[in-house]
């Protein structure tokens, strides 16, 4: 059973595919920096120093979940 695609087709489906990467590449990350350096003003002085490390760890899941997803 072949099934032939047009170039048309192919285009839109690779596109919308590349589209769909990018954001979750980028518009998780760029979220997770955003919220931690809002963060950074937000809490109390006391608990400033537990951020960084949070935020890393939480990229590092995302990225993981990422490059696993994408396999």
């Amino acid at each position: 059973m072949s099934t032939e695609y047009s170039p048309a087709a192919e285009y839109n489906s690779l596109r919308s595919e590349l589209l769909q990467g990018k954001r979750y590449v980028f518009e998780r990350r760029l979220l997770i920096v955003t919220l931690s350096l809002a963060g950074l003003n937000l809490i109390d002085k006391a608990y400033v120093a537990y951020l960084p490390p949070m935020a890393i760890g939480l990229l590092m899941f995302n990225l993981w979940f990422t490059v696993s997803g994408n396999t």
